[in-house]
């Protein structure tokens, strides 16, 4: 860094070494390629449980982020079908790719077995947009509980 101007880039430092390297945007997304195992089943799937009428877009980012890494599904499930209209209206057209359904309180609990174990999801995420609605907690506990009981890796944002 020059004097009186501000890095643009961070470096990391390894103080034992006594030695820096500049991280960019390359040697980031190298690393971090080779930090992450690949899916382990081709034509994998991810369930996110989240979204809301009022915030669609982190469940929308998060099932970006799992077709980028690697997942060639994800399925988005919200507690409403207001929530799932939202979030339908993120993706500009439909996708082989994607799916949004909203599940009701009548039969939360077998269809959210069904959507974990009948329809092989790999991995769930709980929580992206979910609004502190009765029925979007009862959804995220009812996921939580039902990923646990099916030993599926489960991520929760909170």
């Amino acid at each position: 860094q020059r004097s009186g101007t501000p890095c643009r880039w961070p470096l990391l430092c390894n103080i034992g070494a006594m030695s820096c390297t500049l991280l960019t945007s390359d040697l980031l997304l190298s690393t971090a390629a080779q930090c992450i195992p690949a899916m382990s089943d081709p034509g994998g799937l991810v369930c996110i449980v989240g979204g809301s009428a009022s915030q669609p877009g982190p469940a929308h980012l998060a099932a970006l982020a799992a077709l980028r890494a690697g997942a060639d599904q994800a399925k988005v499930v919200c507690a409403d079908s207001a929530a799932a209209a939202a979030l339908r209206g993120c993706w500009p057209q439909p996708t082989a790719m994607l799916e949004v359904g909203a599940i009701d309180n009548g039969r939360r609990r077998q269809r959210l077995i069904q959507c974990l174990q009948a329809d092989c999801c790999q991995a769930v995420l709980v929580g992206p947009g979910l609004d502190s609605s009765e029925d979007s907690i009862q959804l995220a506990t009812d996921a939580i509980e039902t990923a646990q009981a099916l030993n599926q890796p489960l991520v929760i944002d909170g």
